[in-house]
């Protein structure tokens, strides 16, 4: 008969790899919640593949255990967990009671204790039991009916596979953890005894007494004498590797059974942590669309009776039935009296469809109106009055991951659509649309974002539909020439860096990077993970200045994605010598616009390589590209705020701003100033906005953080206005739970449950949102007026590309003296500030000349 499988998660370890596994998300209101994704997918995957029968969480409590009592020194290199991942440890909780799984802790003990005291009364029931950790220490723990299993790494071990990795029995592996020691853990061990040699001492001596006992038959003299200094060492560290199996912990079969997740608590935890993904994978779609019968009108007989009740309703729910190509091959229509799908085999809509979508009388909601805007142009219509619930979605919960109508559908109406997409579904979607645009419209009016959404996010949206199409010029030859050179100047320094190391390693392995950094090139660890000692970008950093191999990698890793990200992606997506993008409305939180696909936002600026590439952008023939830049609009926008009086006096007298804050920081006068203290306060001035730490500026300025500290501490106590604007804004936050911009957008700032009390990341958003939103709301509108105006006189120039404060234009000679004069009119005037808005015109041939 066939055992029950038991399941023990290491809940920490399971924790700490999901959220170093994971890029960074987070809600809208600034909530991380990778770690919570992360976690919950493992332990979803580990049900599904394992089918355990009994299963349990076991997680670390706060208090100090006897290890701690029993030597000061054990695990006192571990830093703070992270804040990030700090306040997702209560989420991560209520995701495991809600998926009914028994959770475990015990003050005065370890996960790892209480795992080996259930696993051996699991094994004592009759019980299989599976430990699910990447931890070492468990391998101690292995027998016939204990087995280890890496769910990162997708292995399991044995009985047997632990002896063949260590030499010894499972039973001896913590002998051989007492005298390798464990770093860290802070684990002393025996100096200069690696796991090789403490594996060979143990499989010839059996254990640690019984070496110590010997200790004469030991060769050669200096390991035997090694062993002597340390023996103390050796019998203490092996005391702090064992698992204690011993621990008064509850062994209750029934509570362990495994049961159904809880979908009363687990949907309305994902909605509200925003985890979409997740939720589809606990709640995939039907195979037909479950919406409520008394929702669903009935279907109009023919194209006749829908057009009369459009006609009389004045307003209509359009959803496209589309190729692959983006053609429409059929058009569902949804009014409150019924619904009707129109398959369209000709060029053009029917005349009376098409005086529908012309007619500005006449409401036509839809979900991403793009493609209604597009297909108007292909068939000789300009559409009007378009209504899209997609921005309003985005206006109304900013920052979600997913505003497709399946998900604002399961978000906001409770309704789960299947993967169809034509005939009658096409019908179901357009009444969901109706049904989202009655809820939307009253929610827009209550939050005061009615004007943001008719007069800026809906008029925009043409405008970008127009830039979309347009393209911009570029130079593949001077791209594929760009490539080849990036490709010779990375294997110049591939050679570098092995002749630095010493050898050859696998540079996309962190674990090789790492044995080459801190074991051969004895560097100092500056921050360790769960799985080993760091080599991120910042850790590499700080590295720099004391050996040239980190600064070597940063290199590679920066030219690499030059390469890779933009140069290749560029020369791939080219179509007829022109590049074409996607400005997406609904990404950035902040109401700034993004691209994508590819993404010519993020087109370096700077820098050697990045004026190259920038090159390879180019006007037309008898034309130039004319950029037009708003200067420092952030800090202007930051002066309007606050009110300050020392920045608004600056701006409005055109003074060097950074030259004027680097006066104050150093109390120097202005002939004084050297560039490297200008650099200092721009730095400062800038990351004010983005909440830059000591510590971060310390970083980006290589000073010391007491430094720092000092500099941000002389700025504020100068800069009483912004420092009031801040302390404002956060308090608002912590009790409104939002933050407007000039314009009215709302950011949601989530807060930490049972308590007002905003983090570090909450209080960064606080202050940077309305900042940078009434940024991205400034130039949204120059970009309507301009193109309004631009359409208006017929102009020949036509609008390219915007890049958060720029404007980009392709602009025929004769129009560049008047196209100049309107850009920098329109731009200056799209807001009213304490401060005047400046704008920089540049034209050139490329790009990279316009700067």
């Amino acid at each position: 008969m066939a055992r029950p499988i038991f399941y023990l998660i290491d809940g920490s370890s399971v924790i700490y790899r999901a959220y170093h596994a994971l890029r960074p998300l987070s809600t809208a209101g600034g909530l991380p919640t990778h770690a919570v994704h992360g976690f919950t997918k493992i332990v979803l995957k580990l049900i599904e593949e394992g089918a355990p029968d009994y299963l349990a969480v076991v997680f670390d409590a706060a208090a100090p255990t006897f290890r701690h009592a029993a030597y000061a020194g054990y695990k006192a290199d571990r830093g703070p967990m992270p804040d990030d991942l700090a306040i997702q440890i209560p989420y991560i909780h209520r995701m495991v009671d809600a998926l009914q799984i028994q959770s475990v802790a015990q003050e005065g003990y370890e996960a790892d204790d209480l795992i080996g005291t259930l696993a051996r009364r699991g094994e004592t029931a009759g019980w299989q039991v599976v430990i699910v950790s990447g931890d070492k220490d468990f391998d101690q723990l292995a027998s016939p009916h204990v087995v280890l299993y890496d769910p990162m790494k997708g292995t399991r071990r044995t009985e047997a596979d632990v002896a063949a990795k260590w030499g010894v029995a499972p039973s001896q592996v913590v002998e051989v953890l007492g005298l390798m020691g464990d770093p860290v853990d802070r684990i002393p061990g025996v100096r200069g005894i690696g796991e090789k040699t403490a594996g060979r001492l143990i499989a010839e001596f059996g254990t640690i007494e019984n070496l110590l006992a010997q200790l004469e038959s030991v060769k050669p003299e200096r390991l035997r004498e090694m062993l002597r200094a340390d023996a103390d060492s050796a019998r203490m560290s092996r005391d702090l590797a064992r698992i204690d199996v011993h621990c008064p912990v509850a062994f209750d079969m029934e509570i362990f059974l495994r049961k159904p997740f809880d979908a009363a608590r687990v949907a309305p935890l994902c909605h509200e942590l925003e985890l979409s993904n997740l939720f589809k994978t606990l709640f995939p779609p039907s195979e037909s669309s479950p919406i409520p019968a008394k929702a669903m009108p009935p279907l109009f007989p023919d194209l006749d009776t829908a057009i009369a009740a459009i006609l009389q309703e004045t307003r209509v729910a359009v959803v496209p039935d589309m190729t692959e190509e983006g053609l429409w091959k059929g058009v569902a229509l949804a009014t409150l009296s019924g619904v009707f799908y129109l398959p369209l085999s000709e060029e053009r809509l029917p005349p009376a469809l098409a005086d529908v979508m012309a007619s500005a009388s006449i409401v036509k909601y839809g979900h991403d109106v793009k493609p209604h805007i597009r297909i108007g142009r292909a068939w000789g219509i300009a559409v009007r009055a378009l209504w899209d619930t997609m921005i309003a979605a985005y206006l109304l919960t900013p920052g979600r991951r997913d505003y497709s109508l399946a998900a604002v559908a399961e978000v906001d109406l409770g309704i789960t659509l299947s993967g169809e997409a034509s005939g009658d579904a096409c019908g179901y979607r357009a009444q969901i649309v109706l049904q989202l645009a009655e809820a939307f419209a009253p929610r827009l009016s209550s939050d005061g974002l009615v004007s943001l959404f008719t007069e800026i996010e809906m008029p925009l949206v043409p405008v970008l539909v127009e830039i979309e199409a347009t393209g911009i010029g570029i130079d593949l030859a001077w791209m594929a020439e760009i490539s080849r050179d990036l490709e010779g100047q990375l294997a110049e320094i591939t050679k570098t860096i092995y002749t630095l190391a010493g050898d050859e390693f696998n540079l996309a392995s962190p674990k090789q990077l790492a044995a080459v950094l801190f074991e051969r090139l004895h560097l100092p660890v500056v921050r360790k993970t769960k799985t080993g000692p760091s080599t991120d970008e910042d850790v590499l950093t700080q590295l720099a200045p004391q050996h040239p191999l980190p600064a070597a990698i940063l290199e590679r890793r920066r030219l690499s994605k030059l390469k890779a990200t933009y140069v290749d992606v560029l020369l791939r997506v080219a179509r007829g010598g022109r590049v074409y993008t996607r400005l997406n409305q609904t990404v950035a939180a902040t109401g700034r616009l993004s691209s994508s696909d590819p993404n010519l936002q993020n087109i370096p600026a700077h820098g050697a390589w990045g004026r190259r590439i920038r090159g390879a952008f180019v006007a037309a023939p008898g034309a130039v590209l004319l950029s037009a830049d708003y200067n420092q609009i952030e800090l202007r926008i930051l002066a309007h705020l606050s009110d300050d009086p020392l920045l608004i006096e600056a701006f409005r007298r055109g003074d060097d701003i950074h030259l004027q804050t680097a006066m104050r920081l150093f109390g120097l006068p202005k002939e004084a100033i050297t560039p490297d203290m200008r650099r200092t306060a721009k730095t400062i001035g800038f990351g004010i906005l983005y909440g830059i730490s000591p510590f971060g500026l310390s970083l980006e300025l290589g000073i010391s953080q007491d430094e720092a500290r000092g500099h941000i501490e002389t700025y504020f106590s100068h800069y009483a206005g912004v420092t009031a604007f801040i302390e404002q804004t956060k308090a608002v936050a912590a009790k409104s739970g939002y933050v407007t911009t000039l314009f009215g957008r709302r950011r949601p700032i989530d807060r930490p449950s049972g308590g007002a009390k905003l983090n570090g990341a909450q209080e960064r958003i606080a202050v940077n949102s309305p900042v940078q939103g009434s940024a991205a709301d400034i130039i949204k509108r120059a970009m309507i007026n301009m193109a309004l105006w631009m359409q208006q006189t017929k102009v020949q120039s036509r609008m390219l590309l915007q890049v958060h404060d720029e404007l980009l234009f392709e602009v025929p000679q004769e129009e560049v003296e008047l196209m100049t004069e309107k850009a920098t009119t329109f731009m200056a005037e799209a807001a009213s500030l304490k401060v005047p808005l400046v704008v920089h015109i540049g034209t050139g041939r490329t790009w990279a000349e316009t700067h």
